[in-house]
């Protein structure tokens, strides 16, 4: 990934080390941080706002070579809220043992898959969510709170 493109996604964001690693290596397709999930209060887990998460999804992203249908993330702690309410695009939301502070919103997203394998999150919005591919929620998934697929459509 050149410095441009670099730039670009940065935009006006003081990215920490470990988001600055995840958009070095992402056309890679796979960005790994550690082998199992971090527990909740580890502040030397590595950490990515659910904003970069969110931008490497937009299908403008193109440009900067990602993987066709997702950059997965795994072994890290997703800070904020992740909220895609309405959001389309072709990719899949990948991300692998990682731990999610906020309870993420899919309401009316359009993603290409969901996979969650071994994440831990307060709960999930996802009411009339369409996806194209595959639902994952397994391999140790855990959600303190709610899961609501309600009118969900899951084309896998």
């Amino acid at each position: 990934m050149s410095q441009e493109e670099l730039d670009r996604i940065k935009g006006d964001r003081d990215w920490n080390d470990a988001e600055k690693h995840l958009i070095a290596n992402a056309q890679t397709g796979f960005v790994f941080f550690g082998t199992k999930r971090p527990e909740a209060g580890d502040e030397n887990a590595p950490k990515i706002r659910a904003e970069l998460i969110a931008r490497l999804l937009y299908p403008t992203c193109d440009a900067l070579n990602l993987p066709t249908r997702s950059v997965t993330v795994r072994g890290a702690r997703i800070t904020g809220k992740l909220d895609l309410q309405g959001f389309q695009t072709h990719r899949d939301l990948h991300l692998v043992h990682c731990l999610m502070d906020e309870q993420p919103d899919l309401t009316d997203a359009d993603l290409g898959g969901l996979y969650l394998p071994g994440c831990a999150l307060p709960g999930l919005r996802a009411q009339r969510l369409r996806i194209r591919r595959n639902v994952h929620l397994r391999e140790g998934f855990t959600a303190r709170g709610s899961v609501d697929l309600k009118s969900a459509k899951i084309g896998g």
